[in-house]
């Protein structure tokens, strides 16, 4: 992806770009994965632009990590990065953040709980059509998620419902 695109996304969900390069970023890195997956997922029902992997905080991509990584080793200049989203794709990223934000004050979550728990159930989702096989994998990829089998069923209908996987999936 282009820089100056994906730091127009970034700066769109609020996140502090300098702050992905650095030691005690880890938060901002996290957001940044989730957030792509989710964005990606919403608009192209498929991974086009990055592809991930499970890692250990849910989908991972090391492409998109190293774009990021090089924005925030070049945000001092930052007129060679300045990009504009256009309207529809800001509107689209602003939806999917409003979305998980919607899902985690619901259920009480922090931010970056509720986006590992929505970009893992993703992930598994689209790898599984029932609702049990995708909480099994959850649970099994990421063993802090057991006894939380309900948010990660919640996760799914959510995702479900605003369009992020197709109507197959249970």
């Amino acid at each position: 992806m282009e820089l100056s695109v994906l730091k127009a996304l970034l700066e769109a969900w609020d996140i502090n770009i300098r702050k992905l390069g650095e030691e005690d970023g880890l938060d901002e890195r996290i957001k940044a994965q989730k957030l792509m997956h989710l964005l990606q997922n919403k608009i192209y029902k498929a991974d086009l632009l990055y592809s991930y992997g499970m890692y250990i905080h849910g989908p991972y991509s090391p492409e998109l990590s190293q774009d990021y990584y090089e924005l925030a080793a070049r945000d001092e200049d930052q007129s060679v990065l300045a990009g504009k989203l256009s309207n529809e794709a800001e509107k689209v990223v602003k939806e999917v953040k409003a979305e998980c934000e919607n899902f985690r004050r619901k259920r009480e979550l922090d931010e970056v709980k509720a986006l590992e728990i929505l970009g893992t159930t993703l992930f598994f989702a689209k790898g599984y059509s029932e609702r049990e096989r995708i909480v099994a994998a959850v649970t099994t990829a990421k063993p802090e998620l057991k006894g939380r089998e309900k948010e990660i069923s919640q996760a799914l209908a959510f995702l479900k419902n605003k369009g992020y996987l197709p109507p197959e999936v249970e």
